[in-house]
């Protein structure tokens, strides 16, 4: 800090007490510069735009310049004025006495930035503001001051907004976030006061005081870590700039800036000798932690934090055995791919070392650290380089043990097998769900499909939040461990799948790129199915009985399936000798693989169509058609929700269901049938608007009916109504 000490100038100006100043931050992290300037003395505190409003005098806006850790920039107002064109602009600025602000012989630089205004050029506009400011030099004393735009003496900041221009000394001079200790740093680079922010907001200044450890396992440059040591270590962030704007500005008070220089000194000296908790920074890229090393001895905290390059599945060999806090700014955006897996294993990771500390993570995706399947929320959002960010917080979950016991797993899986042994033989039911959930340790769906050979998918349910991911993730591989000799299944032919909350059509969309296809050989029809590319097979096996039935009771009818997937249901109706069928789903890929299974059956030709089309539009076109056709069967099971891009309007099941079938009793056939049919858990019926709008519907709840014997331990897996006029 002794390069600040002879910078001055002699003349001064008053600056009251009462006078109102505005720190500059980030957008999102202004009510946390509010309570660090209450802090720091200030008075009238109040958040205002992208910043806040404060009073206090130059006491207070140097103690700002020196001590802020999340303010940008600290600016004095001194004028305002009418801007509605450049004219105006012009005068406004042309009647401020600059000369009390800077001499002749003194640099000048000009920040604008314009909105919501007439003048709409922030670069024209702060091109007119240095005009009138070096005019008014010229007209005096025939001179006119040099523009300097890096390190200028005074530095202007105008801000036309609404026509009108507010003028403000910026007493910072540059960014308050560049400390001035970074000698290197590596992609993405978080900015020092939003990483202040992100610890502030994580609790950092309680658990420091507390003797809390504080890890980051994927540092990078260590700029978390190094603001984290800084705080701790009651360092004032601007101890290492030389250049501050106000210390060539007319209205600097030397002796009151030597006096905060002075007590920064003594308050470092004092915090010299306290003892810091462990701080511990850990990355895989040598580079980056060459870089962490370099950036924590030029900010004065080399001996306060311990650096390993080291990737984030090894676990420190020095982690403090008390619970403290992680924090770290995970890759995303131009540093990672969003498809590679790495929240996922960030989860289990953290999940496994840091079991029951608190967590606060970084991300440019909620969606993405959802992943982790961590109980985090969103504590602060702000930008980073231009990019939404998400500080995401929470406790990690304790995990109860390590060991895991598949004995009881075991067991139920091999009585469920004798149950159905008898029942699967007499009815040719060759693929079905073995286990469901039924113990709460093991929340999955396991399904057996008995094609050319045999292949087991096990969908796992998403744990609760409080459950610990790595004890999860343990469950997980004990059960596949044992899954190849309890169902008689090659490991190669046994596949994972995580049943999450979806995003819209978030269940087809691709999952992995070996593909591995089989067919299903039943006495509803041949199907095909796909078990590696996406999160279903292609074979909804809840809806078996509904499949039978139509193969039963099809012959000689004409039948509509809509949002018909891979036309199953279709299939079943030709098998059963249904005259025609019409298959209706808007997703190419799924109406390709409709017309593949209908043609492994041998029915092509007119007679069995499928139709690439938005099923609500598909339906308001054919109820409006003159001599429209009619439908002895009308399949309607929708998913709950869908955006498609192929779509100008969403589909949710509960707001639209009564449209949707309103347009189908329309298309059906007298003595005929609408089978309507949802799995969303939540899903109510409305059967008073369909009885108002058609008075002669029935309506009888088949659910019961519809779950066949594998599927009656999950009675919730879906809905079924058969509905007739």
């Amino acid at each position: 800090m002794s390069g600040l000490l002879t910078a001055y100038n002699e003349q001064t100006l008053v600056i009251k007490p009462d006078t109102l100043m505005y720190a500059t931050c980030p957008s999102g992290i202004a009510s946390l510069l509010a309570d660090e300037l209450i802090n720091l003395g200030a008075s009238t505190v109040q958040t205002a735009g992208a910043g806040v409003q404060f009073s206090g005098g130059l006491p207070v806006a140097y103690r700002a310049c020196l001590w802020s850790r999340l303010a940008n920039r600290i600016l004095l107002p001194i004028h305002q004025g009418p801007a509605e064109t450049p004219e105006a602009l012009y005068s406004t600025v042309k009647s401020v006495d600059w000369s009390a602000h800077m001499s002749v012989d003194n640099t000048l630089a000009v920040d604008a930035f314009t909105a919501k205004s007439d003048i709409t050029h922030s670069q024209y506009a702060a091109l007119t503001v240095k005009d009138a400011i070096v005019d008014q030099f010229r007209d005096a004393c025939q001179e006119r001051p040099n523009v300097e735009t890096q390190r200028p003496d005074l530095r202007v900041n105008a801000y036309v907004f609404r026509n009108k221009c507010r003028l403000a000394v910026d007493l910072s001079g540059e960014g308050l976030h560049r400390r001035g200790y970074r000698q290197a740093q590596g992609p993405a680079p978080l900015k020092e006061n939003l990483a202040a922010a992100m610890l502030m907001q994580a609790g950092w200044l309680d658990a420091h005081k507390a003797g809390k450890p504080l890890v980051d396992p994927m540092c990078g440059s260590g700029t978390l870590l190094i603001e984290a040591a800084l705080m701790a270590r009651d360092i004032p962030p601007g101890q290492l700039r030389d250049y501050y704007g106000f210390l060539g500005w007319a209205g600097h008070d030397h002796a009151l800036w030597q006096t905060c220089l002075q007590d920064a000194e003594l308050r470092v000296q004092e915090s010299a000798s306290k003892t810091l908790p462990v701080i511990v920074g850990a990355d895989r890229d040598a580079v980056a932690v060459g870089a962490a090393v370099a950036n924590a001895k030029s900010a004065g905290v080399s001996n306060d934090i311990q650096w390993y390059r080291q990737s984030l599945g090894s676990s420190l060999q020095t982690l403090p055995a008390k619970q403290g806090l992680l924090i770290s700014n995970p890759p995303y955006g131009v540093r990672v791919a969003d498809d590679d897996g790495l929240y996922e294993k960030i989860g289990v990771q953290l999940s496994r070392d840091y079991a029951g500390w608190q967590c606060a993570l970084l991300a440019a995706s909620r969606n993405a650290v959802k992943r982790t399947r961590l109980p985090l929320k969103t504590v602060l959002a702000f930008q980073n380089g231009g990019i939404d960010c998400d500080v995401m917080a929470g406790t990690i979950p304790q995990a109860r043990s390590h060991a895991v016991d598949t004995q009881g797993f075991k067991n139920r899986v091999v009585k469920n097998q004798k149950h159905l042994r008898k029942w699967l033989e007499r009815n040719d039911v060759f693929a079905y769900r073995v286990y469901d959930a039924e113990l709460p340790e093991f929340a999955m769906a396991i399904d057996v499909y008995d094609c050319d050979a045999r292949y087991v998918v096990v969908q796992e349910y998403e744990a609760p939040s409080s459950v610990n991911v790595a004890m999860a993730d343990q469950r997980r591989q004990a059960v596949i461990a044992v899954l190849p000799e309890l169902l008689e299944v090659t490991p190669s032919r046994l596949f994972l799948k995580l049943r999450r909350q979806q995003e819209a059509g978030g269940q087809y969309n691709r999952q992995d790129d070996s593909r591995v296809l089989a067919v299903l050989d039943e006495p509803q029809g041949k199907l095909e199915l796909n078990f590696s590319d996406y999160l279903d097979t292609g074979l909804f096996l809840d809806h078996r009985v509904l499949r039978r039935h139509l193969a039963e009771n099809s012959h000689g009818k004409r039948v509509l399936n809509l949002f018909a997937y891979t036309a199953s249901l279709s299939v079943a109706a030709a098998m059963g000798g249904a005259t025609e069928t019409c298959s209706v789903d808007l997703s190419k890929r799924y109406t390709e693989w409709a017309c593949r299974n209908l043609e492994l059956n041998g029915f092509v030709g007119d007679e069995h169509e499928v139709i690439r089309a938005d099923v609500m539009d598909w339906l308001v076109h054919a109820s409006e058609e003159s001599g429209k056709k009619q439908y002895d069967w009308i399949v309607l099971d929708p998913p709950t929700f869908s955006n498609s891009r192929d779509l100008d309007h969403d589909w949710d099941v509960q707001r639209d269901h009564v449209q949707c079938i309103l347009l189908c009793m329309s298309l059906l056939a007298p003595g005929g049938t609408l089978v309507f049919s949802n799995n969303f858990r939540r899903f109510k019926l409305d059967t008073t608007a369909l009885q108002q709008q058609h008075p002669s519907i029935n309506i009888a709840d088949r659910t019961a009916w519809s779950l066949d014997r594998d599927f009656q331990r999950n009675t919730r897996i879906h809905r079924c109504w058969f509905l007739t006029q």
